[in-house]
């Protein structure tokens, strides 16, 4: 899905509208109130929207047909609230809800603080702990194991986990938070070479084979991970997911 935004920098604005604030009471010899500064303020912006430049904004999604499941790229409501409304007035059978979570926070806190998760799950070196009694309290951990004593401290005095960096059976490498939207989604090495195509493949016949080996590889996870962190269970009900690369 492509999005056009127009760009009015917030200093031109102003600029106009004390401009013509200026002009008004200069001619009129009165002085502007705020409720009409305010209007003249919105008449501004639909005056300078014509002649702003345009924002090209691309949304790609993965439709998993099989599992039901879409994954959007981006963690932004609005964008993730304008795809999916577009997407059911194109297909107006579909039915799409949001994922409920199984308290994800409550899973990465055990997962961090026992060092007890998965098999298929690896901690990279990376964490950002919140303090849940003052959201702007904050720790970042990077390039550290995530089992020190002092990463323990943190948590042992009420601190959670608001994102963690993980690692998928050596396949992908990606931050998850505790609203459960992916960040920073890399493809491993081991992935990486089984993608690896023949020289006789066309482009898009490679494209077409990577493409099909990453989506099996992302359902796997998927469905694994749903099992972990939703209360609705893969191919269930349609549900939709959000990340960002």
């Amino acid at each position: 899905m492509q999005i056009e935004g127009k760009i009015l920098p917030t200093n031109v604005v102003s600029q106009y509208v004390k401009d013509k604030i200026k002009h008004i009471e200069k001619e009129e010899k009165r002085q502007i109130k705020t409720k009409e500064k305010s209007r003249i303020k919105d008449d501004v912006i639909q005056e300078l929207l014509p002649k702003a430049f345009s924002k090209l904004t691309k949304v790609y999604a993965y439709v998993d047909t099989h599992q039901e499941i879409i994954i959007i790229n981006s963690i932004y409501s609005a964008k993730i609230d304008l795809f999916l409304t577009l997407l059911k007035r194109t297909f107006k059978s579909v039915s799409v809800d949001l994922l409920e979570l199984n308290n994800p926070t409550k899973t990465l806190n055990h997962w961090l603080t026992y060092d007890s998760y998965p098999k298929s799950i690896e901690l990279a070196e990376f964490c950002l702990l919140e303090d849940p009694n003052k959201r702007s309290r904050l720790v970042r951990c990077t390039n550290q194991p995530l089992t020190t004593t002092g990463i323990q401290a943190f948590l042992s005095d009420g601190y959670e986990v608001k994102q963690i960096g993980l690692i998928w059976n050596e396949y992908f490498n990606f931050v998850i938070s505790n609203h459960f939207c992916f960040t920073s989604v890399k493809i491993e090495q081991l992935l990486d070479q089984t993608m690896e195509s023949s020289e006789n493949e066309s482009t898009v016949q490679r494209w077409h084979t990577d493409f099909i080996l990453f989506a099996s590889t992302v359902t796997k996870m998927m469905n694994e991970l749903l099992e972990i962190f939703t209360k609705v269970k893969p191919n269930s009900k349609s549900t939709a997911d959000q990340h960002r690369t």
